[in-house]
């Protein structure tokens, strides 16, 4: 398990995780935690965020290509996980996600937050379920491995970059419901 002098917390907010542990549990107390605390952490697997947890970058796990397990505890009254993702309760907002996250079909979710599968080299497809109405920015930003996407008609809107980076996306269906596409929205998908 991951030490307490592992993590650089000031002012209740994690700025940084300085440890290599496969299994991190962040500790109680934290309410926020920034952009940058586990970024390039490839030897990250499980995290579970604590129930005084408020406040989250969504960019806080990008290019964490290792992780596959979030979770949230249960006693947090802001956000909670659900196959891997992280919701924020209230606005039905997919906060975060992983290689081993999977969008609940529960309706649970109406939104792709900005960043949230940002980085997530080891993704290989993913389902857009019914309830999403939009998709934020860079929200699949770098997914190397994506390769092929359906937009159901219930997305109207795309945000910038939102695919940016997708190396090996071959194929997007678009459905009706989309208004307008960013001109950056697939950038560097060289292979669409």
């Amino acid at each position: 398990m991951c030490n307490i002098d592992d993590f650089i917390i000031e002012d209740d907010i994690l700025l940084r995780y300085l440890g290599s542990d496969a299994e991190v549990v962040i500790p109680n107390g934290v309410r926020s935690i920034s952009h940058e605390a586990f970024w390039y952490h490839k030897s990250l697997k499980s995290i579970t965020l604590p129930a005084s947890v408020t406040s989250i970058d969504a960019r806080m796990f990008c290019h964490g290509d290792g992780l596959e397990i979030i979770m949230v505890d249960e006693g947090n009254a802001v956000y909670h996980s659900e196959n891997n993702c992280v919701i924020e309760t209230e606005s039905k907002t997919l906060i975060a996600a992983c290689n081993g996250s999977i969008i609940p079909h529960n309706g649970s979710i109406t939104s792709i937050g900005g960043w949230a599968f940002s980085g997530c080299s080891g993704l290989k497809n993913i389902t857009i379920p019914e309830s999403v109405t939009s998709i934020g920015k860079y929200a699949f930003n770098s997914c190397v491995n994506l390769t092929s996407i359906d937009i159901p008609s219930s997305v109207t809107s795309i945000g910038e970059g939102a695919f940016s980076g997708c190396t090996n996306l071959e194929s997007v269906t678009i459905e009706y419901g989309v208004t307008s596409i960013p001109d950056n929205a697939f950038r560097g998908c060289k292979n669409l």
